[in-house]
Formats: C-alpha cells, sequence, structure tokens
C-alpha cells in the first residue's frame, strides 16, 4: 500500500484484513470461448483446482450474489 501511495500520490490505508478465498472473475467471452479455450486453460486445468471461479461472458449479466458466493464455497 505504501508504494501505491507512494506512486499514485494518495494516502490510503493499510488494509485491516486481506480476503484469502477470493473468487476468480472471468468475463467477456462468447459461448464458443467459454466451451473450447476457457474450458480447456482454466476450468478444466488442474493446475487451478480449488481456485473459485464466476465465468460470465456479459459483464453486466453479474449477479453479485453469485459471485460472493462462489467465494465462500470451498
Amino acid at each position: 500500500m505504501k508504494v501505491i501511495n507512494r506512486v499514485f500520490n494518495l494516502s490510503i490505508p493499510e488494509p485491516e484484513h486481506i480476503e484469502d478465498r477470493v473468487t476468480l472473475l472471468i468475463f467477456g467471452f462468447d459461448i464458443d470461448q467459454k466451451n473450447g479455450r476457457l474450458k480447456k486453460l482454466i476450468i478444466d486445468n488442474p493446475a487451478y483446482s480449488g481456485i473459485k471461479n464466476y465465468s460470465i461472458g456479459n459483464i453486466k449479466q453479474v449477479v453479485p450474489e453469485n459471485l460472493w458466493n462462489a467465494a465462500k464455497i470451498l
């Protein structure tokens, strides 16, 4: 935070807590991309197992409750 404050000439306080269970929000893709590269590279990739993701093509359709709840499920 000190570096960000210095670079952007801000005075944002240090966080009191950092959440360690977050959801990766993936957006801006079409159905072909979701069923192809997204599925292969992220969703079905064992390297990303245990990392929750919320995939939605159109960011305007995000349901905040679903995004929030995806992070709580481990």
